[in-house]
C-alpha cells in the first residue's frame, strides 16, 4: 500500500507538498487509504474523501488550509465561492459544502478550479464559456496567460521529480516540503 500511496504523492501531490499550489484531487482505491495517506503526510495537510467515483473509486482531496485560506480570501474567488454557500473560513463547514456540490454535479463542480489553484481569470473564463473558446488546454483551460500556464506546469513537474527522487533516496515524505521549499 505503501508503494500505491507513494505514486499517488508523486503523480498529483507534489506541488501541494512543496507548496506551489493549495491542492490536489485525485482517486484511491480504498477507504482506508485516506487515513493511511493522512499519516504519511505532514500535519500542515488535510486529507478529504469527497466522494463514490462510478469506477467505486475514492476522490480524495490533499490540502493545505494555509494556501487555501489565501484563495478563500481572494477578491474574486471570494465572491463567488460565497455567491455558492461557501463559509470564508477553511474548515469542516467548508469541506462538507463542497461534498455537497460534488454530490450536486455529474462531474465537477466548476469552482474547484480556485481550490485547485488555478488563476481565477481561467476558472472564471471556463464558468463565462462553459468550458469553450479557451486559448489552451494543458492541466486546465486557460483564459487567460498562456506563458504563465507553461511555466506553472514546468513547475508541477519539477515537483514530481524532486519527490520521486527524494522517496527514492529514503526521504521522509513528511519533510518534503521542508527539504525543497525553495527548489522550485
Amino acid at each position: 500500500m505503501i508503494n500505491k500511496l507513494n505514486e499517488v504523492l508523486i503523480n498529483h501531490c507534489a506541488p501541494v507538498l512543496m507548496g506551489l499550489k493549495p491542492s490536489a484531487i485525485f482517486t484511491l482505491d480504498c477507504p482506508n487509504c485516506a487515513y493511511h495517506l493522512q499519516q504519511n503526510v505532514s500535519k500542515d495537510f488535510c486529507v478529504e474523501a469527497l466522494c463514490l467515483t462510478d469506477c467505486k473509486k475514492i476522490l480524495t482531496m490533499l490540502y493545505s488550509p494555509a494556501l487555501l485560506k489565501k484563495i478563500v480570501l481572494g477578491p474574486k474567488a471570494s465572491f463567488i465561492l460565497s455567491s455558492l454557500g461557501y463559509p470564508d473560513k477553511i474548515n469542516s463547514v467548508f469541506v462538507e459544502h463542497l461534498k455537497k456540490r460534488f454530490a450536486f454535479y455529474d462531474d465537477f463542480p466548476h469552482e474547484i478550479g480556485f481550490l485547485l489553484g488555478y488563476p481565477q481569470d481561467d476558472v472564471i473564463g471556463f464558468i463565462e464559456n462553459g468550458g469553450q473558446n479557451y486559448k489552451h488546454c494543458g492541466l486546465w483551460k486557460v483564459y487567460s496567460d498562456v506563458e504563465e500556464h507553461t511555466k506553472c506546469c514546468q513547475r508541477y513537474h519539477f515537483s514530481g521529480i524532486c519527490l520521486r527522487k527524494y522517496i527514492e533516496c529514503g526521504g521522509d515524505i513528511k519533510r518534503f516540503g521542508d527539504a525543497f521549499k525553495f527548489a522550485v
